[in-house]
């Protein structure tokens, strides 16, 4: 399974594998978004005991809101909350989740 992020509203969804090179829709906004190879984890050394793997979504306001429905469906993924940031009034809304980081 891999986590993609919507480029038109910052939903992020997990597909399968299968549909790598592909276009699935959007389960928020029902745009098409493109299924990318993930780059390779190689150059990065071998995974930690403990490791965790990290995720923003970011609040745009009315087109992009993060809302219940959202921080439940990233909460169902196994993602937890711990931080959010603005930093500004004008400025968005950053959501920083994190979650064990699983050896393949």
């Amino acid at each position: 399974m891999l986590t993609v992020a919507c480029k038109a509203c910052s939903e992020q969804f997990m597909v399968s594998d299968e549909v790598i090179g592909s276009q699935v829709t959007c389960p928020a906004c029902e745009k098409p978004v493109l299924v990318e190879r993930p780059a390779s984890d190689d150059d990065l050394g071998p995974i930690a005991d403990g490791a965790w793997e990290y995720m923003m979504l970011v609040d745009h306001g009315r087109m992009g809101h993060v809302d219940e429905g959202k921080l439940n469906r990233v909460g169902r993924q196994g993602w937890e909350l711990v931080a959010a940031f603005k930093e500004s009034p004008e400025s968005n809304t950053n959501y920083y989740f994190k979650r064990p980081l699983k050896k393949a």
